[in-house]
């Protein structure tokens, strides 16, 4: 959850960080902040498109930690987003997008969906959302040869 009002962000974990830096433009966000749940990771920069129901991450390595091939650059992360006044909820629908820039993207977390979908956690509408646009996304970005930047400019950013 991100509340614009305080400049404050609760983490998945439940850690509550300060905003660095927040931007604003047609109903899309993006957001800095200190990275609180993982001590190999010191910053996560975040642009949220509540109309493409994700969110994209990018984090900064600490400076003592050592890049590994599992290291990916972005990770797109879809989700449910509400604005309610100046805050921002984010729904985590279980399946992600990670993208090695340039090299190569692997869609993730499917069995998660799949698990949450067979508790009721998420509804069948829901999933079949967020697979189909996964994979929109998924393609969009192969045919901009793997390059998150360039498929965010056409989503309005900079």
């Amino acid at each position: 959850m991100l509340d614009l009002v305080t400049g404050r962000y609760l983490t998945p974990r439940g850690a509550e960080v300060p905003v660095d830096r927040i931007e604003r433009r047609d109903g899309a966000l993006f957001f800095a902040v200190p990275e609180a749940d993982n001590p190999r990771l010191q910053t996560l920069e975040c642009w949220v498109l509540p109309s493409r129901r994700l969110r994209v991450c990018r984090w900064t390595l600490a400076p003592d930690a050592t890049v590994t091939d599992a290291d990916f650059d972005y990770y797109v992360d879809f989700c449910q987003v509400e604005s309610v006044a100046d805050r921002f909820v984010m729904v985590d629908d279980y399946v992600d997008i990670k993208v090695w820039q340039g090299r190569r993207l692997a869609v993730d977390d499917v069995d998660e969906l799949i698990a949450a979908l067979g508790v009721g956690f998420i509804e069948p509408r829901e999933a079949q959302v967020a697979v189909e646009t996964a994979f929109e996304v998924a393609v969009e970005l192969t045919g901009l040869e793997l390059s998150v930047l360039t498929w965010l400019k056409q989503e309005g950013w900079n």
